[in-house]
């Protein structure tokens, strides 16, 4: 498993964290995370505990809304 940094400051959330942030189901939220490329990708604390770094969710909402204002 590679060494990820998480930047000092950055808010992790859990995937559960994510989708209440979101407003949806845990199947959406996988299925972007393997077929968006722009999601962001989860950061694994171990094998079984994926968290997500909030200021990457937030950049992504922020380009979603952005592209959809065009």
């Amino acid at each position: 498993m590679s060494t990820v940094t998480i930047p000092q400051g950055a808010r992790c959330l859990t995937p559960a964290k994510v989708r209440q942030k979101l407003c949806r189901g845990t199947t959406w939220l996988w299925d972007r995370v393997k077929n968006d490329p722009d999601f962001p990708k989860p950061i694994y604390l171990s094998p079984r505990s994926p968290v997500f770094i909030e200021q990457q969710i937030d950049a992504y909402l922020t380009r979603l809304a952005e592209q959809r204002n065009v």
